[in-house]
Order: structure tokens, then sequence, then C-alpha cells
């Protein structure tokens, strides 16, 4: 189960850093905000922002996003999705459900199910996790600050 889960992450992984699906994550991140930073993006989307900054140039090449410069930094940028972008999203949304018909189209209706059902299960216990995780090593008020700070 654990290889078969790892082959399917990795695949998708490879699959979002490239392409089309690395386009689509872009897109998406722009479709959930107004606008926003390329390092902003980058955070969002868990990658170097210089990944960002060499996929923003062709998206507003082909008209799918605009940049612009922030006022109040003018060393950085805005970028915003376009209604060109938008449609584009839409394209590579329907392109996406119909590779993944194609890989459940020997499946039941109730496997499909089964498996969003168990997926988000395990999204869930993965953040529990994480959060857990989180708790025990971010250090509490009291013990943050400066290492020399509590030395006489």
């Amino acid at each position: 189960m654990v290889a078969a889960l790892m082959a399917t992450v990795s695949s998708s992984v490879r699959a979002s850093r490239k392409g089309n699906a690395a386009t689509l994550l872009l897109l998406q991140a722009l479709a959930a905000v107004e606008r926003a930073r390329p390092s902003d993006l980058a955070t969002t989307l868990d990658v170097h922002q210089s990944t960002i900054s060499r996929q923003l140039q062709p998206l507003e090449d082909e008209g799918f996003i605009a940049l612009t410069v922030d006022s109040g930094d003018r060393r950085s940028c805005f970028a915003a999705l376009t209604a060109r972008g938008r449609q584009h999203l839409e394209e590579l949304h329907q392109f996406g459900l119909s590779r993944f018909e194609l890989f459940v189209a020997d499946w039941s209706q109730e496997e499909i199910r089964t498996l969003g059902h168990l997926l988000a299960k395990l999204e869930a216990s993965k953040a529990r996790v994480a959060e857990s995780e989180q708790a025990l090593t971010t250090p509490s008020r009291s013990q943050r600050g400066r290492s020399w700070q509590g030395k006489s």
C-alpha cells in the first residue's frame, strides 16, 4: 500500500513541476485571490521563488495573467488572472477531468467514491499529525527569544 501510494504521489509531484500541471497550479492559486506577489505564490505552491518567476513571464506573454508594479515597493509586482487566463484554467480543469476519467474508466462508481472518501480521510489524518508535531516542536512564548537572555 505504501509503495503504491508513494508511486502515485511521486508521479503527481513530477507532473506538478512541469507543463500544464504547473500552469494549472499557478492559475488555480491566482484564481483563489484577486492578485498576488510572486513570493506569495511561491509560498502557496511550496516552490522556490525563481520557479514562479520563470513561470509568470510566459503566462503574461500568452495573456493568461497581468503583471503590475507594486506601487508600495516598485521592486515587486502583482500577478492577476485575466479573463483569458480564467478560460484557460477551465480548459485545463476539463483536460484533467478527462484524464482522470480514463484512469478510472473500468472502476465502479462505488470504488471511485471509496477512493475519494479514503483520500479525504488520509488528508485529515495527515493534518492532525502535522498539527500535533508542530505543537511539540514550537517553543512556548517563554522559551522563545535570544539564547543569551536567560544567562547571567
